[in-house]
């Protein structure tokens, strides 16, 4: 017999961190820090001077504004996924075009800054998000500007004939490597030898293939003996109207069923020291998970406000509803509240089970890791019934440290021990039943006017 502890929960039937070690594994592509190596990260970290630039390093300063002062590890992967370039928007007669493998997030604006022609005319070229930089440089007799540092070459027309004048401007978008969930996949797994964290935050935007697959890698972890939340993030396409890029995402999302990995879907800007620049809520969705207990909704009103982000001008409850009800976590007002809210802590489990909610899942698996540990070191001890029973003593001591938290984890619970077990054959079987402090999802206040009856 292979001696094992192995855990099981039981789905669908009813009406973490554990240790010391980091609160979550942020996983991304940076421009700096060596690829798939931990980095410590906490509240104060300079993370420009750590990771540089990209959507890891973006996602971990938007974190810094939401989470707790605890530790998280930052793992560098690699950009399989090459970036990309948006269509350039042209402003007067003249077309140029934008090539290259971009390193970073920007949006970039071109303007003449001194009329002329190829080899006379001035542009600045001013970059936001990644990298906030500006320059004036003369367009060489070429055509070609290149630039390193972001990745790129901006190719004009080398007529000798056309004048540059202010009338000309050009703008467009680049977007970073990202990295596949092949990738991430091998490094996760290899982090999880070594770190028991609440969750993993991938920091970029993913599609619902990808979910579907993630899904099946943390159920796979779970079977492990290595539970884990996933919190990642997926874009809508603003290019459309908001009401049919939502439709689009709730038709990609709407198969899915993955217990243990939660969605952010909330366009908007982040605002910076620099501004507001548009990017995923995800970041401040991970600081509050760092922040929260781990059997809390993050839509608790009175604990998890947001400061730091703008919804689009069109945006209203009626899209957060749509998204919610898609199991995706977004943003939401109340009226009488001035500030912006989680709409849920949603899962992608379906709406039968119960680990739909994040702060189930993040309750449960610390009740197995607790009980794990208290467990392990009977492996191979005596089965009779003082070794069972000191078994059982170890594992209802660990759970209860939940009950009797303060904020409480857990209202109660019950373990029981089946009598006339064959110990020999089948090993020890444990029944443990965990009741849960509800959550006040819905208020109804029911009024009635009268006036007093007066004799």
């Amino acid at each position: 017999m292979w001696s094992s502890v192995n855990e099981k929960i039981t789905d669908g039937t009813s009406g973490l961190n554990s240790n010391n070690g980091p609160k979550a594994i942020v996983v991304g592509t940076s421009s700096k820090g060596s690829l798939n190596k931990a980095l410590s990260i906490g509240k104060k970290s300079n993370v420009e001077s750590i990771l540089g630039y990209g959507e890891m390093p973006n996602r971990i300063l938007d974190m810094q504004k939401t989470m707790a002062d605890v530790s998280i590890v930052a793992l560098p992967t690699e950009g399989d996924i090459l970036g990309t370039i948006s269509t350039v928007e042209t402003i007067g007669n003249t077309v140029i075009t934008a090539i290259g493998t971009p390193s970073y997030t920007s949006d970039i604006q071109i303007t003449v800054s001194n009329e002329g022609t190829i080899g006379t005319v001035e542009v600045t070229i001013a970059s936001t998000g990644d990298k906030v930089h500006e320059e004036s440089v003369i367009i060489p007799i070429d055509g070609i500007i290149t630039r390193d540092d972001l990745g790129l070459s901006i190719v004009f027309p080398i007529d000798e004939d056309l004048i540059y004048t202010s009338a000309n401007s050009w703008s467009f978008s680049t977007i970073a490597p990202t990295s596949s969930l092949k990738v991430l996949e091998a490094v996760i797994t290899q982090a999880l030898e070594i770190y028991t964290p609440e969750f993993v935050f991938i920091a970029q935007s993913v599609n619902g293939e990808f979910v579907k697959s993630l899904g099946s890698i943390s159920e796979r972890l779970f079977e492990d003996h290595k539970p884990v939340l996933f919190l990642t993030e997926t874009d809508l396409d603003i290019t459309r109207s908001l009401e049919e890029a939502i439709a689009d995402k709730k038709t990609e999302f709407a198969k899915i069923d993955a217990r243990f990995v939660s969605v952010v879907c909330q366009p908007g800007y982040i605002i910076t020291s620099v501004g507001k620049v548009k990017r995923s809520v995800a970041g401040l969705c991970a600081g509050h998970l760092t922040k929260s207990n781990v059997n809390q909704s993050i839509g608790a009103t009175n604990n998890f406000a947001i400061y730091d982000f703008e919804l689009l001008d069109n945006w209203n409850n009626t899209h957060s509803r749509s998204l919610d009800e898609s199991r995706l976590i977004t943003l939401r007002t109340y009226a009488g509240l001035n500030n912006l809210f989680w709409t849920n802590g949603r899962t992608l489990a379906s709406d039968k089970s119960d680990y739909r909610f994040i702060e189930i899942v993040r309750t449960v698996f610390k009740a197995i890791k607790l009980s794990r540990r208290a467990a392990l070191p009977y492996i191979q001890s005596n089965g009779d019934s003082i070794g069972l029973q000191n078994l059982l003593t170890e594992v209802r001591s660990a759970i209860d440290t939940m009950v009797t938290n303060t904020p409480k984890e857990l209202d109660d619970f019950e373990i029981d021990l089946p009598t006339d077990q064959d110990v020999v054959n089948n090993g020890v079987l444990l029944n443990i039943e965990l009741f849960g402090i509800p959550i006040i999802r819905t208020i109804n206040l029911n009024f009635m006017f009268k006036y007093n009856q007066s004799n």
